[in-house]
């Protein structure tokens, strides 16, 4: 009876077809939907995301297997009426109603279910050809390639005018995601998955392509791509380290490694070195640009968010604009202004829940959760238009992976779930 019961909840053929074809749709719209005309930022091209973004998502929670129950779906599916509220106490006069559909878009998200959802072959081969072609534009942006910037300043600006010029006149890979910190932090998360299809399949181009989004995440020179550059080097050497067997013969190259670097450096030279280092590591913390504590100082993009919370800590503004004061530099203050602490509690416990339910590994569920909430700190990407595209395609592939692996490493489901 049991194995009748799961046989008639389990997707046919034809069904998980259109799963895949919508996963692979996302993948595809979430990277390369373009969002300018001519250089100028489109509204109606973020409209038609938006619009893309919610059939394709209904598409796969309409066959979802363990929908929430009716008060978690009625809990997550208020998040937009009660900001819509907020935006008409607020005072402010200048809306940006492009939250109110993220915000909805991210409820919808967090009611899905994404276990079931097979990672066929000719998908995986999608997923190549998409890799090749990110590290190819790239590498063209490195070496100064007019047409592609071209093509990515018409089509790819966002968020103002002069951010996507002013990136690739300095060569900083950006891509689509126009600004180097969002760049930083999805190459790092195609790094990832890149480097765990290497563990888990032994793939070597994977390999290759994880490497390859390393340098890509490096390049750009900022705080994310410096960082996040550092995470992933010390994640693949470990990898490497991991794969060889005979250990032993790297005892001694590092320290044939270590002792010619120490011939060449002065002791003086080392502590003036480390001297500038810890001044440049204080700068970068500091800095009112884009350092992780002189944002919120006085001078610093987040200072009047924060000021503003102060003073009205109960009095969010929802869809709201106010001249000067910049929301999305930080994730946790932009849901505190737009909706207080219910919004903060929807977007991190909410992400939590989808999650736990849809990812099939704790090492899995445990790396994005951690890495999306760390990146939170320098950027609000949840509602971010390419986020809610690509992280249904992350949860999906990263399942993929780990259909075959150990059970010691798999969340074990509620009482009465399905799990494939």
């Amino acid at each position: 009876m049991a194995t009748k019961a799961l046989q008639l909840r389990t997707p046919g053929i034809n069904a998980q077809k259109f799963d895949a074809v919508v996963v692979g749709f996302l993948l595809c719209f979430g990277l390369y939907l373009p969002t300018s005309i001519g250089g100028d930022a489109s509204k109606m091209l973020f409209g038609i995301a938006y619009l893309a973004c919610l059939v394709l998502f209904l598409g796969l929670i309409y066959r979802a297997v363990g929908l929430p129950s009716f008060p978690v779906c009625l809990s997550l599916l208020s998040i937009a009426p009660l900001l819509l509220v907020f935006t008409y106490t607020s005072g402010f006069h200048e809306y940006s109603f492009g939250e109110l559909a993220a915000f909805g878009l991210l409820s919808i998200l967090y009611m899905m279910n994404l276990r079931r959802i097979v990672f066929p072959r000719w998908l995986s081969h999608l997923f190549v050809i998409v890799n090749s072609l990110n590290i190819l534009l790239g590498i063209e942006i490195l070496v100064g390639s007019e047409s592609v910037k071209g093509f990515l300043i018409a089509h790819y600006s966002s968020f103002y005018a002069e951010l996507v010029p002013n990136m690739l006149l300095l060569r900083k890979p950006v891509l689509t995601f126009a600004t180097h910190s969002l760049a930083g932090f999805f190459f790092y998360l195609f790094f990832y998955i890149n480097l765990q299809t290497n563990k888990l399949k032994g793939k070597k181009l994977f390999l290759f392509f994880a490497v390859c989004y390393l340098f890509l995440t490096a390049a750009l020179l900022s705080v994310t791509g410096v960082a996040l550059a550092f995470v992933g080097t010390v994640q693949i050497c470990y990898h490497l380290w991991s794969s060889i067997r005979h250990k032993w013969f790297w005892v001694p190259a590092t320290l044939v490694i270590i002792c010619l670097v120490a011939s060449f450096q002065r002791l003086d030279s080392a502590a003036r070195n480390w001297s500038d280092f810890v001044e440049a590591g204080k700068a970068i913390l500091m800095s009112t640009n884009n350092g992780f504590i002189g944002r919120v100082m006085p001078g610093g993009p987040v200072y009047d968010s924060f000021e503003y919370l102060k003073e009205h800590p109960f009095s969010p503004i929802g869809a709201g604009v106010k001249e000067g004061m910049v929301v999305a530099d930080m994730g946790l203050s932009d849901y505190l202004l737009r909706g207080s602490f219910i919004l903060a509690i929807f977007a991190y416990a909410g992400l939590f829940y989808f999650l736990k339910r849809s990812l099939l590994a704790r090492s899995d569920f445990r790396f994005l959760f951690g890495i999306i909430v760390v990146f939170e700190l320098g950027f609000s990407t949840l509602t971010y238009f390419r986020m809610l595209y690509l992280l249904p395609f992350f949860v999906v592939y990263l399942n993929g992976l780990r259909r075959d692996e150990v059970p010691s490493d798999v969340i074990i489901p509620r009482k009465g779930a399905v799990q494939r």
